[in-house]
């Protein structure tokens, strides 16, 4: 019951349940409520980054806790993922562009509000800051990595 309750007061999940019901319903969107969502879209990735940078600025790199948990999540994301994502893609009957868009979106990095959604939910904000700035270096070698093996090997042709 606590949890449930929990859930039914998390502002996100209800703004995204009225946002879903808004659209089931086929309200229009009133002009002036578009403007400010469309401003708010293209502040929310810069903000969020601004906060990633003062929760990695001020974290000790060195903690055992943070390193083994991002060490773990590294390897999962890097070993596990592409390999389980490309084996997907070659079962399904896919058309060969919709298996590499599909395979370069499941190996993308973190999304950069994660922290942020972390911090509001009470959860451990600091390593999901280090998981996002991670994820993203890493990215750009590793999907153009895999997306090299992938079209070399003719997996996802």
């Amino acid at each position: 019951v606590g949890a449930l309750k929990h859930i039914a007061s998390s502002r996100p999940l209800l703004a995204f349940l009225m946002g879903v019901a808004w659209v089931a319903l086929g309200l229009p969107m009133p002009d002036v409520a578009g403007n400010v969502f469309a401003m708010f879209g293209r502040v929310v990735t810069p903000v969020s980054m601004l906060f990633i940078g003062c929760v990695i600025r001020f974290s000790d790199f060195a903690s055992p806790p943070h390193l083994r948990e991002l060490l773990c999540l590294l390897g999962y994301r890097y070993a596990v993922v592409p390999p389980l994502t490309g084996f997907l893609c070659w079962l399904l009957p896919m058309d060969p562009v919709m298996k590499k868009v599909f395979f370069l979106l499941c190996n993308m990095p973190a999304m950069a509000q994660l922290p942020i959604v972390a911090k509001e939910v009470g959860s451990d904000y600091e390593t999901a800051s280090m998981a996002t700035a991670a994820t993203t270096a890493l990215s750009m070698a590793a999907v153009p990595f895999y997306l090299y093996v992938m079209d070399s090997t003719g997996f996802l042709n």
